[in-house]
């Protein structure tokens, strides 16, 4: 079944720009989140490279402690390296962010986004499975 060919009724014009709007600020919103930003943690992996750093095993790639206490390995100190000139670039625009100074987008933000997607489904009488 296609979406031409749904028994659901088409919403007025205005609906469905004011959805079309809210779906472009949920890509927005979608595009500004890392990876890292969202993905929990290894403290089992942090722990051990913590163990291998006071043994002195110096075979390991790791780089040592970041500014918040965190083991990071060569590759994970060049992505947050990149991160940060992301972020730098994306300051330099001709339209910088609003809320630059905010900090990262974390699983909370990514959980009410979701809502809000459901939410527009909802409207133009979709069904979503996105649980």
């Amino acid at each position: 079944m296609t979406f031409i060919d749904s028994p659901q009724p088409l919403q007025p014009p205005e609906i469905l720009a004011e959805a079309l709007k809210e779906i472009r600020a949920i890509s927005t919103q979608l595009s500004d989140i890392r990876f890292s930003d969202i993905v929990p943690r290894d403290l089992e992996a942090e722990a051990h490279a913590r163990e291998h750093l006071a043994d002195g095993e110096g075979d390991l790639p790791v780089n040592g402690l970041d500014e918040n206490g965190t083991v990071q390995d060569e590759e994970t100190m060049e992505k947050k390296k990149m991160e940060q000139l992301e972020d730098m670039m994306s300051s330099f625009g001709t339209n910088p962010a609003p809320g630059s100074n905010l900090p990262r987008p974390g699983p909370e933000d990514v959980k009410a986004i979701h809502v809000r997607l459901l939410n527009v489904a909802r409207v133009l009488g979709l069904e979503l499975d996105l649980d």
